[in-house]
């Protein structure tokens, strides 16, 4: 929501240039203009920067919890196989 929100304060600044540009010129505001218009673009970059860097890692902690319910029951398991107290088809019912 808050890049949603972000990226519409930065389109909102166009179309307000685009109607005032004549106002705009006359009165010599074009740094100002472009300053904030800057501002609001960098803060929208950057938040999208955040959101792909969470993302990121949220796919490599889904990842690495796949990887471990699948590998797990089996390393618990193994050390009984090693022992001769369970027979090899335990293992593969225990994942």
């Amino acid at each position: 929501f808050e890049q949603e929100r972000r990226e519409a304060n930065f389109r909102f600044s166009l179309v307000r240039i685009r109607e005032n540009a004549e106002s705009i010129a006359f009165y010599n505001g074009e740094k100002n203009e472009e300053r904030l218009l800057l501002e609001r673009f960098l803060s929208s970059l950057d938040n999208l920067a955040d959101l792909l860097i969470a993302s990121r890692n949220l796919d490599f902690f889904t990842s690495y919890y796949r990887y471990l319910i699948s590998v797990l029951p089996a390393a618990v398991v193994a050390p009984l196989y090693f022992r001769g107290e369970i027979e090899f088809g335990v293992i593969n019912q225990s994942s």
